[in-house]
């Protein structure tokens, strides 16, 4: 009995950050350069399958580049010297509910929605410092000047 509880316990202990983690909006696909992602003040240097979380910044250097495949298969191509936070991510694979935000701060991001925009065509929004568009199509390219910022 003193071992199954203890065993419980230790069990318990190891699976409970895995029930509370927060699901992956998506991963890296590639990396090119000097990239990493800003995560609750934490910098992280992304390989190929680093899972990318809603509410992380993706910062690139001159020369850096970095590919994105969101769960619902939305793709994001974010070039050099380029800030892109997900400010915004939740999808339901099952009903295919969905929303994105993704805030531009500086650079390029070339994108490729996935299943989030084909339910409802107003699920996607880019924002920048000083406009938001609501995303209707499947493909586009957004570049904010450093000076924008």
């Amino acid at each position: 009995m003193r071992y199954s509880i203890a065993f419980a316990a230790v069990a318990a202990a190891v699976l409970a950050p895995s029930l509370h983690a927060e699901e992956a909006a998506g991963v890296i696909q590639n990396v090119r350069g000097d990239v990493h992602i800003e995560r609750n003040g934490q910098l992280i240097k992304p390989a190929v399958d680093t899972p990318v979380l809603a509410n992380d910044r993706i910062v690139t250097k001159a020369g850096g580049a970095v590919g994105v495949t969101l769960r619902d298969n939305t793709r994001m191509s974010v070039g050099g010297k380029s800030a892109v936070a997900l400010e915004e991510y939740a999808y339901n694979a099952n009903s295919g509910d969905g929303k994105m935000a993704v805030r531009v701060l500086r650079g390029t991001l070339g994108m490729v929605t996935g299943l989030i925009n084909k339910k409802d065509g107003s699920s996607v929004e880019v924002r920048t410092k000083t406009a938001t568009a609501g995303i209707r199509g499947t493909e586009f390219l957004v570049e904010v000047p450093d000076e924008a910022n």
